[in-house]
């Protein structure tokens, strides 16, 4: 940190990113050839799955300038800018579980239980076709990059209260994306491979305003319009290469971008009325309110083009709407399925309807609380909590489903709590602690000391 002036301070560094490709206790396997998919056979033993790269630096830049010192109108102007390098491992792991070490025994019909030991033996580690799944990264696959810049404007508005309003974006480049080629020779059934062809921008205004503790109120506001577009949002997913497929054409709104988001939160102590100061005082109100738009729904089909199914989007109808109004589903609104056809003239092409250009349904919810302090002796005393989780009991719907083919196509089936996973060994959300569900409330008695 260099402070340049009484009002002006830089802050300023960089980090060096190291971050070599995954290895095992034993070594994992990886191909060569990739240009030529007829040519692919396993690199030599201890081959790295990827080169380390050793020119990583990320600077990193934050100047704040003070506008005006006056007691309850400072104002400071801030801005700041990095680089962030992430993991170039993504999915390139899962050359622990592939060839050589993923060995199965098939049984025909008429095999009877429980299996001879004789029988139930894997088959015995195998350097020699043919191969299952092998992974490989691209030869000069980097690593993912993201830059990140912001600029920020914070007034104070008397001694409790404080505006700020900023501009924040980030720009991913190099960003993952896994490939993979079925059956590139007579040795391999999938080939996977890494490669840099995905990329990602972000832009947005976010607003906040805050209030601190003040005649019994505190609060906090915050509104966010942005904008966040890729052609892959995740490097968890395998993608296949094909002629027809051009990664750029994935190009659209993210799985997770939403355009406008509202929130607050605030904490209010009940004043007690002087004459009846033994039943007024103590009590409080808590709440948070919680908006967002809709996140989006990408359109798809399934098709075999020789290659087993892959999903690949539809071609729009013009002149159909693409939504239409149904009292009869959640929302009142569901896709229409005559806005969308699949090609008849070439099936494995994606059609004309972008990524992620359908929307599901909003959120919308209130979160309320009421409680009371019984004073019981020096610091000790007990709290009762009354919280309504969806105290309006506004129904938010998930989105509804994708997959034109479905007989489900076009409308949501749950709410969004329930869609968010079920928790568990499943994995998910839990849908009884999250957002969206039916309104519940529960009491509570706490101690606190």
């Amino acid at each position: 940190t260099w402070k340049l002036s009484p009002k002006l301070t830089l802050t300023y560094g960089a980090r060096w990113e190291i971050n070599p490709a995954p290895r095992g206790s034993k070594p994992l396997y990886t191909f060569q050839n990739d240009v030529n998919p007829r040519t692919i056979e396993p690199a030599p033993v201890g081959t790295s799955l990827y080169k380390t790269t050793w020119k990583n630096i990320t600077p990193r830049l934050g100047v704040a300038y003070l506008l005006d010192s006056r007691p309850g109108r400072e104002t400071t102007l801030r801005g700041g800018f990095g680089t962030f390098y992430d993991l170039g491992s993504g999915l390139i792991s899962q050359a622990a579980s592939g060839w050589p070490y993923f060995r199965q025994e098939n049984f025909l019909n008429g095999t009877f239980f429980p299996v001879p030991e004789s029988q139930a033996q894997a088959p015995p580690f195998s350097l020699s076709p043919p191969i299952n799944s092998i992974y490989a990264a691209q030869r000069s696959v980097a690593l993912p990059v993201t830059y990140q810049w912001n600029v920020t404007l914070e007034r104070a508005l008397g001694k409790s209260n404080a505006l700020s309003v900023g501009y924040v974006a980030a720009a991913g480049r190099n960003l993952l994306r896994q490939g993979y080629w079925v059956n590139p020779n007579d040795n391999i059934t999938y080939a996977y491979i890494l490669r840099n062809d995905s990329f990602s921008n972000f832009n947005s205004l976010q607003v906040q305003f805050q209030r601190r503790l003040s005649r019994g109120l505190q609060g906090l506001v915050s509104y966010t319009a942005g904008k966040s577009l890729d052609n892959a949002s995740n490097d968890s997913a395998s993608h296949l290469i094909a002629a027809a497929i051009i990664p750029k054409q994935d190009y659209g709104p993210s799985d997770f971008d939403i355009r406008q988001t509202f929130s607050a939160a605030f904490s209010y102590n009940i004043p007690g009325a002087h004459l009846w100061k033994g039943v007024t005082s103590g009590w409080a109100l808590d709440g948070i309110v919680s908006l967002r738009t809709a996140t989006p729904v990408d359109v798809t089909y399934s098709a075999d083009i020789g290659y087993g199914l892959y999903t690949w989007r539809p071609d729009v109808v013009l002149g159909e709407r693409l939504s239409i109004a149904d009292p009869n589903v959640a929302g009142g609104i569901r896709f229409n399925p005559d806005a969308f056809e699949t090609p008849n003239t070439y099936p494995g092409r994606q059609g004309t309807l972008g990524r992620n250009v359908m929307r599901g349904f909003p959120v919308e919810q209130l979160n309320f609380t009421i409680r009371r302090e019984f004073p019981l002796y020096e610091r000790a005393r007990l709290q009762f909590r009354a919280e309504m989780f969806n105290a309006l009991n506004h129904p938010s719907f998930a989105d509804p489903s994708g997959a034109l083919q479905s007989t489900e196509f076009g409308y949501s089936t749950q709410m969004v709590s329930q869609s968010l996973g079920r928790g568990g060994v499943n994995g998910g959300l839990n849908p009884l602690y999250q957002i969206g569900g039916p309104r519940s409330i529960q009491f509570a008695l706490r101690l606190v000391f």
